[in-house]
């Protein structure tokens, strides 16, 4: 009816006005209705169990931290996608659609479900959650801080070092390039593919990537008692 419409909205937006205050995790402790994750070809039975295993796994994490709601993974070889000497890569499709594509030539997959496919896994959960929260936005700034909060939060969540995207450029570059990406903030006819993959432009690979990064970073140096994981609703301003 559609007053149970509204009560079932009402309920969502009070659970996302309140489920990530503070500086410590604060995602309700419950898991997420639904994971599912689809295959297309190419997987062995084996192999899937072995997927479906981190995803599961990484989304609980991340779900212990923020707030994630229901997911569905599509999983798929796709050499074209997946990113440059990494053997994977990952797409956000939307706030509930997640899609993970293997490179078909790089090897043996067990080791990269357990070394490269939680960083992956929790960098687009992380971006399910902002777009539920905040939206994507459409400036360069915006997106600079979507890609870069999702990677502070991934590696804080994990423990591990940042990926190569986000440490891609040397300090002339990024002192360089940053000050190009200051001028053009808002920004809203910015060519993703260039900033962020170098494509047809004057940027190096990554580019994009390295400086949401060292945005978020630099944040959290002047906010000691700040947290990636209480960044989600932070407004991309903040970041200015």
């Amino acid at each position: 009816s559609p007053f149970l419409r509204r009560l079932a909205l009402a309920l969502v937006a009070l659970c996302l006005g309140s489920c990530d205050r503070g500086s410590s995790p604060t995602a309700p402790n419950v898991p997420p209705t639904s994971i599912q994750v689809v295959f297309s070809g190419g997987f062995s039975v084996q192999d899937q169990q072995l997927v479906v295993a981190v995803i599961e796994r990484e989304t609980r994490r991340a779900q212990g931290s923020i707030p994630v709601g229901d997911l569905t993974f599509s999983v798929r070889y796709d050499a074209a996608r997946s990113i440059p000497g990494w053997g994977l890569g990952g797409y956000t499709l939307g706030p509930t659609d997640i899609e993970i594509v293997f490179d078909p030539g790089a090897g043996a997959l067990q080791p990269l479900l357990e070394s490269r496919l939680p960083l992956v896994v929790v960098h687009e959960v992380h971006h399910t959650a902002r777009i539920l929260a905040m939206g994507y936005g459409g400036t360069l700034l915006e997106t600079l801080v979507f890609e870069g909060m999702a990677d502070a939060f991934a590696v804080e969540l994990l423990g591990v070092g940042p990926p190569p995207w986000s440490t891609a450029l040397t300090p002339d570059e990024a002192r360089r390039y940053g000050a190009e990406a200051r001028a053009r903030y808002d920004d809203m006819g910015f060519s993703f593919q260039a900033w962020f993959f170098g494509f047809g432009g004057p940027y190096p690979r990554w580019t994009g990537y390295t400086l949401g990064f060292e945005l978020i970073e630099s944040f959290l140096a002047r906010n000691p008692g700040r947290s990636a994981a209480s960044l989600l609703r932070e407004p991309a301003d903040s970041f200015r």
